[in-house]
């Protein structure tokens, strides 16, 4: 039998040597002198083909690629996705993205047999939790005198389905009043939708300090979508200087009800507190500090 070829830097094994133990130590004696051939063996310069750079490393920029790499195969078997989008796993099949969500949005479950997708928190979705659901802060937030016009003092768009059939929204509001030099009644009127579901009045006589008042109010479900009970109160101190306490049974308690509100809480509802002066003047005037509204579970 003939020598088997030679390789250009591997001399070839004997004839005599095949079959035996020989022939290992031939081949790895062969592999050693491979590697000291010489820088010569390592390739150098500019690569080309599918292959960009310079050896000795080089990039891969050539695919040919005519589809996306299939799920199987370690791919997402799609070529685009939804601009700030999240992926979402489709099995086999190729990966599917969620649109991009509003600011302040969370992405929630629609069950194991739907894709998730990006809403706006409701009450009904979080276990016992407060969710904030709306404020606003100022020096003051606003400020209504020199008007015997019905005015709001702010407005919140309670989204659909946040109440739900059992759970709560509530709002607090910190507020100063002023009835300097005549008695001013100030109507506060609390509305769900287009329902009035309460009026509370504070009537003040003369005086050159400022009267502050707290408000609150509660909105309960009553085991429907469509059946609320409501109360609310507002609590005034008598006008004192800043720093300084005042008796509450020196100013103005007033409390209320309204036990068969019948808003379609499964679309969104306009919550909105309102106030009217009976003096137009400069010297009566109401002052809303901040409210906070809050959904409860």
């Amino acid at each position: 039998m003939p020598n088997l070829p030679p390789s250009p830097h591997l001399p070839p094994i004997p004839n005599s040597d095949l079959g035996t133990n020989r022939v290992i130590q031939q081949m790895v004696a062969n592999v050693k002198k491979a590697t000291r051939v010489g820088t010569s063996a390592v390739p150098s310069g500019a690569a080309g083909g599918d292959l960009g750079g310079s050896f000795p490393s080089p990039t891969v920029v050539a695919t040919h690629l005519t589809a996306p790499l299939p799920v199987g195969q370690g791919g997402t078997g799609v070529t685009t996705g939804a601009t700030h989008g999240v992926v979402v796993a489709q099995g086999t099949s190729a990966f599917a993205f969620t649109a991009a969500g509003s600011a302040g949005q969370a992405l929630v479950s629609n069950g194991p047999a739907a894709d998730p997708t990006f809403q706006t928190v409701s009450a009904g979705q979080v276990t016992s939790s407060i969710v904030k659901l709306y404020s606003a802060t100022g020096n003051p937030a606003v400020s209504v005198s020199s008007t015997t016009s019905e005015t709001t003092l702010w407005s919140y768009t309670i989204p659909a389905n946040t109440l739900g059939t059992s759970g709560t929204i509530r709002f607090r509001m910190l507020m100063d009043n002023l009835s300097s030099g005549f008695v001013t009644a100030s109507t506060y009127r609390f509305k769900l939708g287009a329902t009035t579901y309460l009026t509370l009045v504070a009537t003040n006589g003369s005086n050159v300090n400022d009267n502050t008042m707290i408000i609150y109010s509660e909105i309960i479900g009553t085991g429907a979508a469509n059946s609320q009970y409501a109360s609310g109160y507002l609590m005034q101190g008598q006008g004192v200087a800043d720093g300084t306490g005042s008796n509450v049974l020196a100013g103005i308690y007033q409390i209320g009800e309204y036990k068969t509100l019948a808003i379609d809480t499964t679309t969104a509802s306009v919550l909105t507190v309102t106030v009217q002066m009976s003096q137009n003047s400069a010297n009566a005037r109401n002052r809303l500090w901040g409210v906070l509204v809050e959904a409860v579970p």
